[in-house]
């Protein structure tokens, strides 16, 4: 199901009370938000506006808002016009009939917003809030009202992001007369611009961020009020809220992440030839600046001065290239062993999956570049390790499977899903653009529906699925992929069918699909370095890479429909952003031991 974003825009600018009337904000800055938010080319919200209407409209339309939403709905509520916080420091929004006696009846309460928010299904939530905060409290009277409004306490909740032009009260009551010096906000009218200009988008990759807009807003703010600080403050939100597509081309080179810059600009060969296998995948990562950067930088490269530098990077481009020349170690040959039928389990609710047993024990771990003329360094040392007995899907999910998933709980859809709906004829091939919050949520599904224990395999559990025990390179031996094992190197353009492959290109406990086609989520930590693993060999699961609470990028195996050779070996090993979904990144189960009959 397509996602939704929506906005409702609530601003009070005329008041009944003659207090409040004295502190008038201009409703350019709301309209200009509506504007921006609304424009299909910039935020592409859903946009409902509330000008200067009473607190029962106002409660009534916050309410309806957060009503019957979706989990990945993206819902921002602005606020514009007087805060006001009573002698026991509870805080209302002030409407057109607010009256600061009788603020319980004739203005919107804090509290419940944030119970209205809070009761949501949306877990992507933003609350702006240009307010120009009072304490409606007399003079001397102590107590609940300090002079801060504590706006992340209020509305702390999941999922949820809140920006504030200021958390400091400007203004006390005191009798019928007001006491203090305000600052007129300049909030609104910087953030609208930041949008409107692409200015916010800070990093050039042609989005505008929820963090980059508030670092924007914050700068500009301060540089001209230095009595006003915005503030922010996200609790439990998963992924990065891009809040808007910038109308500003995007930048030629700035958006590649600042190590992978230097690697490329290195005068050392081996490390530019390094820096090609993250250009590749930074090219096939969808956001605009990004793959437009490493496109760029990779036609540079072909260039380079070093033979094996410009044919890697003429490699990812997909471009036909004289292989330098280099003697070539000769390859093993493929392990043959006696034919085995897997031995595959199946489930039947909530979904019907086919799972195979990989015994406890011993198996070999990462390459020996003694026997493997393509290991990567980050593969090394191969080393043994030993796992108890666990069960991994057979297959891929796929789109079958995970528009059920989607439509029992609601989640998000792949994007390329049109209006929710598998492409034509894709049913059996395996699902993508799924981040690595998606693949774990179906992980929990599949578990409450079926009693079992499910959830994505770590590197050492998927490799030793993949591979046996003896080392061998590929799923199938040692021989090279061809296009009767696997889905490589563009051969098909796209993915292709879970079964395709199967059994030619099997591994030794059944599983299908283990090299190409797509690459595979892990719930193992790669660390923060797109070029090199913080978490290296030999392989530990207790020094912190099996912590799902960690941030950084999280290993992807197997390669995809789109990768080398090189790539779509059982030990390549490489990190992704959990928060950007690809179009060439799927994902298996795996489960503890299973007992039951079949």
């Amino acid at each position: 199901m397509t996602e939704k974003r929506l906005a409702l825009i609530v601003a009070s600018y005329e008041y009944q009370d003659p207090a409040l009337r004295r502190l008038v904000a201009p409703a350019q800055d709301a309209e200009a938000l509506a504007r921006v938010l609304s424009d299909p080319d910039i935020g592409a919200f859903e946009v409902q506006t509330l000008l200067n209407q009473p607190a029962y409209r106002v409660n009534e339309a916050i309410e309806a808002f957060f009503a019957d939403r979706r989990r990945n709905d993206l819902l921002l509520l602005y606020f514009s016009g007087h805060g006001v916080k009573d002698e026991d420091g509870q805080l209302y929004f002030a409407t057109s009939n607010t009256r600061r006696r009788l603020l319980g009846s004739t203005a919107v309460w804090a509290n419940f917003v944030n119970r209205v928010m809070r009761r949501s299904r949306s877990r992507r939530q933003v609350l702006v809030l240009d307010c120009c905060y009072s304490g409606a409290f007399a003079r001397g009277m102590v107590a609940k009202a300090d002079r801060e409004v504590n706006t992340g306490e209020r509305f702390e909740g999941r999922g949820r992001v809140v920006l504030t032009a200021s958390d400091a009260l400007q203004y006390a009551f005191e009798g019928t007369e007001v006491k203090g010096e305000g600052v007129r906000s300049i909030f609104t009218r910087t953030l609208v611009r930041g949008l409107e200009t692409g200015e916010a988008d800070l990093d050039e990759d042609g989005r505008i961020s929820l963090d980059e807009l508030y670092d924007y807003v914050y700068d500009r703010v301060t540089d001209e009020t230095p009595h006003q600080s915005p503030g922010k403050w996200a609790f439990d939100v998963q992924g990065q809220i891009v809040i808007a597509r910038s109308p500003r081309p995007a930048s030629r080179s700035i958006g590649l992440p600042p190590e992978l810059r230097r690697a490329v600009e290195s005068p050392i060969a081996w490390m530019r030839e390094g820096a090609v296998s993250g250009l590749e995948r930074m090219m096939r990562e969808g956001q605009e600046g990004i793959a437009q950067a490493a496109r760029e930088t990779l036609e540079r490269l072909t260039g380079d001065e070093n033979a094996r530098v410009s044919a890697a990077a003429a490699r990812a481009l997909g471009m036909e290239t004289e292989t330098p020349e280099r003697v070539r170690k000769p390859i093993p040959p493929t392990v043959e062993g006696p034919e085995r039928k897997p031995d595959v389990l199946t489930i039947t609710s909530p979904i019907h999956l086919e799972l195979v047993r990989v015994p406890a024990g011993e198996f070999l771990m990462g390459s020996d570049p003694a026997k493997d003329e393509d290991a990567f360094a980050d593969e090394q040392p191969q080393h043994t390790v030993d796992l108890p007995e666990f069960h991994i899907a057979r297959y891929p999910v796929t789109n079958a499977q995970y528009a059920a998933f989607v439509q029992a709980t609601d989640h998000r859809g792949p994007s390329h899903w049109q209006d929710g709906h598998i492409p034509s004829g894709q049913e059996e091939h395996p699902v993508v653009e799924v981040s690595w919050h998606d693949a774990l949520a179906f992980c929990e599904w599949l578990s409450r529906g079926s009693g079992k224990g499910f959830s994505l395999p770590s590197e050492a559990e998927w490799e030793k699925a993949a591979r046996g025990t003896d080392g061998r390179i590929y799923p199938w031996g040692n021989e090279p992929p061809d296009e009767t094992r696997c889905n490589f190197e563009d051969h098909e353009g796209t993915t292709t069918p879970v079964e395709r492959y199967s059994p030619r290109g099997d591994s030794p406990y059944g599983c299908a699909d283990m090299a190409g086609n797509v690459e595979e989520w892990t719930r193992s930590l790669w660390g923060a370095n797109i070029l090199e693993p913080d978490f290296v060999y030999p392989y530990d699961p207790q020094d912190g890479r099996e912590d799902l609470k960690a941030e950084g990028r999280w290993v992807v195996r197997g390669g995809s429909f789109g990768d080398s050779r090189r790539r779509v070996r059982c030990a390549s090993r490489f990190g992704a952003r959990l928060d950007v979904p690809l179009g060439a990144q799927g994902f298996r189960p795996v489960a503890a031991p299973i007992d039951f009959e079949l």
